[in-house]
């Protein structure tokens, strides 16, 4: 009877290592995938370009408010290519915070969800009104 046991507990060991081991490996290769992307695009952004980019940029990348310094900020179009220069753009805080890892088309969805066009998308993509 210990020996079935033992056999037993082994065996479900042998199973859980393997699936943990999967998933190790599948964590890594994002891993390095992730890295690769960082120390390809990566890049220090100088204080002149940035403020260009707040000078030339006086509307938001997403929604098209007018900005000011009290709600423009940094945002990376495509998050996991870093902070290449043709990477940034400016946007509102409320959009930069809520945009998070989507694509700028994903995004662009779900502000024409909340009732707001954008020019990533096609012209005939419906537009909900918005509730106000």
């Amino acid at each position: 009877m210990k020996a079935k046991r033992k056999r037993a507990t082994l065996e479900s060991r042998r199973t859980a290592n393997r699936a943990r081991y999967r998933r190790h490996k599948r964590r890594m290769k994002m891993q390095v995938r992730t890295d690769y992307a960082r120390r390809r695009y990566h890049g220090d952004l100088s204080k002149e370009f940035v403020a260009s980019l707040f000078e030339r940029q006086r509307q938001c990348f997403y929604c098209g408010i007018e900005l000011t310094s009290d709600n423009a900020s940094l945002e990376h179009i495509r998050p996991e290519l870093g902070n290449a220069p043709d990477n940034m753009t400016v946007a509102c805080i409320p959009c930069n915070c809520s945009k998070g890892a989507d694509t700028p088309e994903q995004f662009a969805m779900r502000l024409a969800q909340r009732g707001i066009h954008h020019a990533l998308l096609p012209a005939d993509t419906p537009v909900q009104k918005r509730l106000i």
